[in-house]
């Protein structure tokens, strides 16, 4: 039995549930994910060029049941310049909630 719910503010739409789960987990979403990581990542390298950046697949917990889905995340591998490192870290939270990514 498919797992359906309902969408606030349709009337006639219910979201199936195991197909949400079902693309979350695929390896499509994953390379979309990181894809989208290594951009953040380059541009974190030309934010702050003494420090390293990496992306790289990450798994996430999400979704009402709390399943492991796929994702991807950045990180500092090396620190660069002080204040500077930390504005870098800020940018790429920053570009990666609205999509922006470059300037």
């Amino acid at each position: 039995m498919i797992q359906t719910f309902k969408i606030r503010g349709a009337k006639h739409y219910r979201g199936a549930l195991d197909a949400l789960v079902e693309a979350g987990q695929s390896s499509k979403i994953q390379a979309m994910c990181v894809e989208a990581a290594n951009r953040l990542a380059e541009q974190a390298r030309g934010d702050d060029p003494r420090g390293t950046y990496k992306a790289g697949p990450a798994d996430v917990v999400v979704g009402y049941s709390h399943e492991v889905r796929a994702g991807a995340r950045v990180r500092q591998v090396r620190p660069g310049w002080g204040a500077l490192r930390d504005w870098t870290m800020f940018d790429i939270l920053q570009a990666a909630e609205t999509g922006r990514v470059g300037r």
